[in-house]
């Protein structure tokens, strides 16, 4: 038989262990928040504006303080300008090369794209070339692609490997040379700005596009990390023969 006291006991044992364990949970829930909102964060790829770098539906993890904190470097952008170089907090200026993740200018939207041009470069896109500073950056073709386009028709693309740097090469498709954005420019990147392209050259919005729908010049305070792996894909393109199918990648460096 369970007096009144028992029961008052128990219940009391049970509400101390509650107490005890609520603090715990919060310092889990704030670590969580720190760390996602000032160190790492984990992005999604919707789109094919970086291919063959990234592949629609790759998880990506994000250094939060490879270039300073600005105020949308939390998980809830802060309008104020923070005091520093470039808005920033411990600010310094992405490389030449580098993969970032972004809010876009004017939608806020999280974007991802390569930093091609930095304050003072002279940026031009001529008959589908790279040209910066006058020096038109050269490429290897690697290989002729055909793939089907997420949730779309099959599109045919040239793979080249591109030299944007002495000692910085990267991947690039072109579908042809005289798309609407291969002459365009030449841009002079504004001070605390930087300049942006996709790796997909024919499929990105990026700084060569100045519209609603493009980047145009990136302001540093925008920049939200530096792109550094991709975690995990969880899309799969159905095998097609004839077309490429970009296999999946886990803990892969971003080149």
């Amino acid at each position: 038989m369970t007096t009144d006291a028992q029961t008052d006991e128990g219940n009391l044992s049970l509400w101390e262990t509650i107490k005890a364990e609520v603090p715990f949970l919060l310092m889990i829930v704030a670590a969580i928040f720190v760390f996602r909102g000032l160190i790492y964060n984990m992005n999604y790829i919707p789109s094919e504006s970086m291919q063959p770098t990234l592949e629609v539906g790759d998880r990506i993890i994000v250094n939060k303080f490879a270039y300073g904190y600005s105020g949308h470097s939390i998980l809830f952008s802060i309008v104020p300008t923070l005091p520093g170089k470039y808005g920033r907090l411990f600010g310094s200026l992405p490389k030449r090369g580098d993969v970032i993740t972004f809010k876009h200018p004017r939608s806020g939207t999280i974007y991802i794209k390569r930093v091609i041009g930095l304050p003072g470069d002279r940026v031009e896109y001529r008959g589908g070339r790279l040209f910066i500073n006058g020096e038109e950056k050269l490429r290897d073709k690697i290989d002729e692609v055909t793939y089907r386009q997420y949730k779309s028709s099959i599109r045919k693309a040239t793979h080249y490997r591109e030299y944007i740097s002495d000692d910085k090469a990267i991947e690039i498709f072109e579908f042809g040379d005289s798309a609407t954005l291969d002459n365009k420019g030449p841009f002079i990147v504004p001070e605390d700005n930087v300049f942006v392209l996709g790796d997909n050259r024919d499929n990105s919005a990026d700084s060569r596009d100045s519209t609603v729908k493009g980047v145009g010049f990136l302001p540093v305070e925008r920049i939200l990390g530096r792109t550094e792996r991709v975690i995990f894909s969880n899309y799969r393109c159905k095998k097609e023969e004839g077309l490429r199918c970009a296999k999946r990648s886990f803990f892969m460096p971003v080149k």
